[in-house]
């Protein structure tokens, strides 16, 4: 992670007395994988590190969060972000999966992103099928969704929102075969937020299309963050045009 940090920039201050989050990592033959994590450090961001946070948040054009930090610091940042800065684009990315969430975050943010089974835990809705998947869009715009994204793995991601509800479908790319899927969430997210901050004049659905792709390149390839590709890694066609 140090190594990360200084190659990307990455601004990292650390927590004394605590390791940062961990995550064991089981891989099957198929790719497939199994996560168990210990947040470590994550767990101790508070209302205090957001407010020290301001200058960054002002200026920023992308504040992604997700569920290994503390819901209530997430909604202070949230609500922050609003009054300080409406040029900056939120993502809440909701995991790991949680069945019982403060409604608020549905709301507050921009783009609330789930894969297929954190859709079903928390929607109480099927999600086996991309139709049934349509289906859940619509009460994550029913409880307050902005954006509702529900990544499907190899069947791409729906998506809808509450000035489009009709569901739209973005296909996954096809991988003959896939060496290790660990990430390939963490890709879309990542590659969605670069293309929200860089290409402001794209439409969702190149964003998606693009974040797809993105997501696609990372599971030829073992690891995780080592599995992450660069823009230079990536078919330069995907950002021309």
């Amino acid at each position: 992670m140090c190594c990360c940090s200084k190659t990307w920039g990455f601004y990292c201050p650390y927590c004394k007395g605590v390791s940062c989050g961990i995550a064991q990592i089981s891989v099957a033959d198929n790719g497939d994988n199994t996560i168990v994590i210990v947040a470590g450090a994550n767990n101790l961001l508070n209302t205090k590190d957001i407010q020290d946070g301001t200058q960054l948040l002002s200026k920023a054009a992308v504040a992604v969060f997700q569920f290994e930090t503390p819901i209530e610091t997430t909604i202070d940042a949230l609500l922050l972000i609003k009054k300080i800065n409406n040029k900056c684009v939120t993502i809440v990315n909701a995991a790991p999966a949680a069945s019982n969430i403060d409604k608020r975050l549905y709301s507050l943010s921009d783009i609330f992103c789930v894969n297929e089974s954190e859709a079903e835990l928390m929607s109480g809705l099927p999600t086996s099928t991309v139709d049934q998947c349509k289906g859940a869009l619509q009460w994550f715009l029913n409880v307050g969704c902005n954006i509702i994204i529900i990544t499907l793995g190899k069947n791409g991601v729906v998506f809808a929102s509450k000035d489009s509800k009709t569901p739209s479908h973005e296909p996954a790319e096809f991988v003959q075969n896939p060496v290790d899927t660990t990430g390939a969430g963490d890709v879309f997210i990542g590659a969605l937020s670069f293309c929200l901050a860089r290409y402001k004049d794209w439409s969702l659905n190149r964003k998606i299309r693009v974040s797809c792709s993105v997501a696609a390149a990372s599971i030829m390839k073992a690891g995780t963050q080592s599995s992450f590709p660069s823009i230079t890694e990536l078919n330069s066609n995907l950002f021309t045009g």
